[in-house]
């Protein structure tokens, strides 16, 4: 019995040992092109995750061929560790996927944020300008007004001094006239005098010659 158990166990151990090596052989050409793609310590890039299902696949089949529960458990467990890898690998790309949309949200709202910044910026400024141009108005039309003011308060004083300077000359006027009116009185009452003054010598005279007559 024990003679027997041994003869199967040797096979089967043959058999495992000839499994491994051609699946270690195989492996070559993934672990040569892991390297040149960099990926040799990455567990879940596709091509190793391919050839380790396969792999896992084969000693499950021939554990079970052979009734060696030792390579078959090794078959189950080396998928059931494909199955997490692939699992964890798909949920990196989800979530790389979902960060990817994260970022080109985070960026649009970063964008829709510069260009309403941007907005507000280029209507503060109309705003600014627009003040500005109704104060330059503002002043414009104050500077109007006080140079009409001014206007018009030199042309008041212009009036004013014109109706002094007529009044001036009416009064003057005014003045000379009676000035006229004194001397022509005067010249008159000087006239009268020397007319009396004739008057008085041409008696005196018709009485002097009475007197020698």
């Amino acid at each position: 019995m024990r003679a027997a158990k041994t003869a199967r166990v040797v096979p089967t151990t043959i058999a495992r040992n000839v499994a491994e090596v051609y699946l270690a052989a195989g492996r070559l050409p993934v672990t040569l092109a892991s390297r040149i793609a960099r990926q040799q310590t990455n567990d879940k890039w596709p091509p190793a995750l391919t050839y380790e299902q396969l792999h896992a696949g084969v000693e499950t089949l021939l554990g079970k061929a052979l009734r060696d529960e030792v390579l078959a458990t090794r078959g189950r467990l080396r998928n059931e560790k494909v199955i997490q890898l692939s699992r964890a690998a798909r949920l990196e790309r989800l979530a790389d996927e979902q960060r990817e949309v994260a970022d080109e949200t985070l960026d649009r709202r970063r964008e829709m944020a510069g260009q309403k910044r941007v907005e507000a910026e280029q209507k503060a400024a109309e705003r600014e300008r627009a003040l500005e141009q109704k104060a330059d108005e503002r002043e414009a039309k104050a500077e109007q007004k006080a140079a009409k003011k001014a206007n018009r308060v030199q042309a008041t004083k212009a009036q004013q001094e014109k109706a002094i300077d007529r009044r001036e000359r009416v009064a003057k006027s005014g003045a000379l006239a009676k000035e006229s009116e004194a001397l022509a009185a005067a010249q008159q009452a000087l006239d009268a005098e020397r007319t009396v003054d004739v008057i008085e010598d041409t008696i005196e005279g018709e009485k002097a010659a009475r007197k020698t007559g």
